[in-house]
């Protein structure tokens, strides 16, 4: 059955510049404008002194919810935007990124299948002029690796503004720990998610992550580090084989892909007009 109700979450703290064009690609989703989703958009902000409470306040959608008072970083908002949730499928997008506008539809469709819980869109970037400059390939995603800090030291990272996940998955985290976490919250997410379900890619561009000065994720060395705080242990020999064939295999055509069976992607098809998992 297809879901009705998306939960998003924003945290945000000081990043008014960047609000209206993250509000709006949540907001302009085709799946909302044409009835077929319903949402529950929760902006947390973390008392920001820009005018980012002003503009908020400004804000005539019945959809949104705002909070804005200190907290503890910022998955503690996020854990405070969650509580809240009560929509069927859940995500979170961090103020300048962005959805493309017929990201809820795909999500949307790609969960009638009962077997896909949580999934994940092609890993796009922009620079600073809004610029898309770098589009990766689907590829498949190995439990195992996920909770052994693999994906991103090692394999590309797991873009947290394009992966979405059914609300009962959100039960199978540790909120307390979530929220003491400065750098790696959403790397804990999947390390969570991923002793329930497999993660699976869709082969299509949910959103984009906006490459801005200044980001936690430019704190490189110190999200290595409390990322050894949240997996199960390092990587074992027979891991790295896996990664090596992992790069391998990932970088083959793709109908070769499909022939060795490495392919287990969410795609169009086009006789079916539908999403569906590759088996």
């Amino acid at each position: 059955m297809r879901p009705r109700k998306f939960t998003v979450v924003t945290p945000c703290y000081n990043a008014r510049p960047f609000l209206p064009e993250t509000i709006a690609s949540v907001l302009n989703q085709s799946a909302f404008l044409e009835g077929r989703a319903e949402l529950q958009y929760i902006i947390v902000d973390g008392g920001s002194q820009d005018g980012t409470p002003e503009y908020l306040a400004s804000l005539n959608d019945p959809r949104i919810t705002w909070i804005s008072e200190r907290d503890r970083g910022m998955y503690d908002a996020v854990a405070k935007g969650f509580e809240r949730s009560t929509g069927e499928v859940q995500s979170y997008i961090n103020a300048g990124d962005m959805y493309f506008p017929w990201a809820f539809d795909v999500v949307a469709e790609s969960l009638e299948d009962p077997t896909v819980n949580w999934l994940t869109g092609l890993s796009v970037l922009r620079n600073e002029r809004g610029q898309v400059f770098q589009v990766e390939r689907t590829r498949r995603y190995w439990s195992g690796l996920i909770q052994r800090g693999a994906y991103g030291p090692r394999l590309p990272y797991i873009q947290q503004e394009s992966t979405f996940w059914r609300s009962s998955l959100w039960s199978s985290v540790d909120v307390p720990r979530l929220r003491q976490l400065k750098l790696v919250g959403d790397y804990y997410l999947w390390v969570c998610m991923s002793r329930q379900n497999q993660l699976l890619a869709v082969n299509s561009a949910l959103a984009a992550f906006s490459i801005q000065p200044g980001q936690l994720s430019e704190a490189k060395d110190r999200y290595f580090a409390e990322l050894t705080q949240v997996c199960d242990g390092p990587l074992s020999l027979a891991d790295r084989t896996l990664i090596l064939a992992d790069k391998v295999l990932a970088s083959l055509p793709p109908f070769a892909i499909r022939a060795l069976g490495y392919d287990n992607a969410i795609r169009f098809d086009q006789g079916s007009k539908q999403w569906a998992r590759a088996r």
